[in-house]
């Protein structure tokens, strides 16, 4: 089951809110509770790894990766989570064993809100504890790694936004 909040025309900028999506984790039993971007509203940053393609040892690497900085993301308190389609994530499943919700796309749409229709390349979302996007990290080519130490600066950079807004405002 697929529910994506936003219209598949519009992608995601920068700033505005993530488009919101409740979808199945293939890494949990059937049935289980489906997973929605807006439970960590207000809880935790998301990275967003966004795997259009059906290659799976393409995916694989970049949730190898993802896996491999799981310690640097667990000091931003970054959830991680994975976006493909529903059969891509089946097949991954058997190449790689996924420490993190691995979420079943079935008509594409929430993939389309974030990468447009033709996207081929895989990407990072970078979402604040708002909800907001605060990046957009695409592959250059195929064979690219994800951009893990930008995703980390954004991050890094959104949460110091945020304290920033709690500072007291000093008089002159």
């Amino acid at each position: 089951m697929t529910k994506t909040h936003t219209t598949p025309e519009r992608r995601a900028t920068c700033g505005a809110l993530a488009p919101d999506f409740t979808l199945a984790d293939a890494t949990r039993p059937a049935g289980s509770p489906l997973v929605r971007l807006r439970a960590w509203r207000q809880r935790a940053p998301i990275l967003l790894a966004l795997l259009p393609s059906p290659d799976v040892a393409r995916n694989a690497a970049w949730l190898l990766a993802l896996a491999g900085r799981a310690d640097d993301l667990a000091i931003y308190g970054v959830v991680t989570l994975a976006l493909t389609r529903e059969t891509a994530a089946r097949r991954l499943l058997g190449a790689v064993d996924v420490a993190f919700p691995l979420l079943m796309d079935g008509d594409g749409a929430a993939l389309t809100a974030y990468l447009g229709a033709e996207a081929a390349l895989p990407a990072l979302a970078v979402i604040d504890r708002y909800s907001s996007l605060v990046a957009l990290l695409p592959a250059h080519s195929p064979d690219d790694p994800p951009d893990l130490d930008m995703a980390l600066r954004e991050l890094a950079y959104a949460d110091q936004q945020d304290c920033a807004c709690a500072l007291p405002a000093w008089e002159d």
